[in-house]
């Protein structure tokens, strides 16, 4: 949850990583998306920030890990840039 466009930033910019040559974001999630090679073909991610969505980021890949916790998830690797919106 974050407080403002310019966390949301911060927070994104503090969890980068090196992915397969790439700088990325990783965003985990339980589901892996059924539809992966259409994501990665110009897809994104819109975030919600205070209840309007305020930026978008592009999806780079997908990998699958297990968690300590046993379980599979699916980490969404996205491009550290944000792209602001207009507020809706």
């Amino acid at each position: 949850g974050a407080d403002s466009l310019e966390s949301m930033r911060q927070w994104r910019e503090e969890a980068q990583i090196d992915w397969q040559g790439h700088r990325v974001v990783p965003t985990w999630t339980k589901r892996a998306p059924n539809r992966q090679a259409e994501l990665l073909d110009g897809g994104c991610i819109y975030w919600v920030v205070k209840g309007f969505i305020r930026c978008r980021q592009r999806f780079i890949g997908f990998e699958t890990v297990t968690g300590a916790d046993g379980e599979s998830y699916c980490a969404m690797m996205m491009d550290p840039e944000l792209v602001e919106t207009a507020a809706v």
